[in-house]
C-alpha cells in the first residue's frame, strides 16, 4: 500500500476539479475532450448578455418599447440572472473546498484507490472500477467507470507518484495526458 499526503489545492485547482465534475458525462464520452472553464464560460455568458442586454435598452430608449424589444429584454435579464445565480453557487462551492483545512491522505492498493480525509468518510474506487486516470493542468482524476458521476481529483504534483506506483504494481488503467 502506497498513501500519499496530498498537496492542498489551490483556487486554480479547484475551479478546474468543479469543472472536471461538471463536465463528467461528456469526458466519459470523450476522455482526450479539451476540459472548459466553468468559471470563464459563465463569466462570458455574462458579459455578452450583458452587452446585448445594453443594446437594446439604448435600442428600446431611441425607437420606442416594442413587444418584441421587451421580451427580449425579459430573457437576457433572466439568462444573466440566471448565469449569475450558477457562478456564484460555483463560486460557493469552490470556497467551502478552500476553506477546509483538513488534511488528506490518497491510499494506493491492490484493490483500487481511497481518499481519505480527517473526520470524514473516506471514498474508494477498485480498479476494476476505474474507466481511466485524466491529467489535466492543474489536478489528477481518477474516473468511475459506471457512470455515476464519481471522480477522485488530487493536485497534479501527485501524478509522478501515482502512475510509479501503477507501473510498479502492474496495474493496468488507462492514463491520458
Amino acid at each position: 500500500m502506497k498513501q500519499i499526503q496530498l498537496v492542498k489545492g489551490d483556487k486554480k485547482f479547484y475551479s478546474e476539479a468543479i469543472s472536471v465534475l461538471n463536465q463528467y458525462a461528456y469526458l466519459m464520452k470523450n476522455p482526450q475532450l479539451r476540459l472548459q472553464n466553468n468559471f470563464k464560460k459563465l463569466q462570458g455568458y455574462m458579459i455578452f448578455c450583458g452587452i446585448v442586454l445594453a443594446v437594446l435598452v439604448v435600442m428600446t430608449i431611441a425607437w420606442g418599447a416594442s413587444a418584441l424589444m421587451i421580451t427580449a429584454l425579459v430573457l437576457l435579464s433572466v439568462v444573466i440572472l440566471l448565469s449569475f445565480a450558477l457562478w456564484f453557487k460555483l463560486d460557493r462551492v469552490r470556497r467551502m473546498y478552500l476553506a477546509d483545512k483538513r488534511p488528506s491522505i490518497l491510499e494506493l492498493d491492490e484493490n483500487g484507490v481511497t481518499m481519505k480525509r480527517e473526520n470524514s468518510d473516506s471514498v474508494q474506487m477498485s480498479w476494476n472500477n476505474v474507466a481511466f486516470i485524466r491529467v489535466f493542468n492543474e489536478c489528477v482524476c481518477f474516473f468511475a467507470k459506471e457512470g455515476s458521476g464519481f471522480v477522485i481529483c488530487v493536485n497534479k504534483i501527485h501524478k509522478d507518484e501515482i502512475f510509479a506506483y501503477l507501473q510498479e504494481h502492474q496495474i493496468h488503467v488507462q492514463g491520458i495526458e
